[in-house]
């Protein structure tokens, strides 16, 4: 399935009968359209089959009135898809620990960024996107972090988000007595001798 980029509509025109919104790869060259009834105040340039991954869209719209006068095109918006993005791999961080989590989706732009609260106790260390389907996250858990689900958000430039979260759990540990070291075997006096 391919993507789509939410769009507000609004206008104080009271004779409104419809918005179009039209989108292409190239500025002012918008190769696709869709209408929408007055009614609505959110539309989306794309659906099934309109967007593809990996590229800028270029997004404009035009208001028709009830006797079929069309305005001129509004400001143009560029844009990515919706990021989508499935489970992290791994889906926990254990406290005191530093990993790379990898989540795979698609339309995620090379200049995402990924946040998570203040006091949640992860330091996001470093983010990578190797291609627009795949996104990288370096992450530290200090060692106090709290237990539990960590909610993520992942931003494209355009601002569009995505979240998703992680498990803290206990490092390997926590709970647990320090191990001692083991003791070499001590050899038996006068055996074989």
């Amino acid at each position: 399935m391919a993507g789509s980029v939410p769009i507000t509509l609004t206008s104080t025109a009271p004779d409104i009968d419809a918005y179009v919104v039209s989108w292409g790869t190239a500025s002012g060259v918008y190769t696709h359209n869709r209408e929408y009834d007055a009614a609505v105040s959110f539309g989306r340039a794309g659906g099934k089959g309109k967007m593809l991954e990996c590229r800028d869209y270029f997004i404009a719209y035009q208001i028709r009135d009830v006797d079929g006068n069309v305005s001129a095109l509004s400001d143009e918006l560029v844009s990515w898809p919706l990021p989508r993005l499935r489970l992290p791999l791994p889906t926990f961080i254990r406290r005191g620990a530093t990993d790379t989590v990898v989540l795979v989706g698609k339309y995620v732009h090379a200049d995402a960024t990924v946040t998570v609260g203040a006091r949640s106790g992860i330091t996001v260390e470093r983010v990578s996107v190797p291609t627009c389907r795949e996104l990288r996250v370096r992450l530290t858990a200090a060692g106090n972090a709290p237990l539990g689900r960590v909610k993520f958000v992942v931003a494209n430039p355009d601002g569009h988000r995505v979240g998703f979260a992680l498990d803290v759990r206990p490092s390997l540990s926590d709970g647990k007595p320090p191990s001692k070291p083991a003791r070499p075997e001590k050899p038996e006096l006068g055996a074989n001798r």
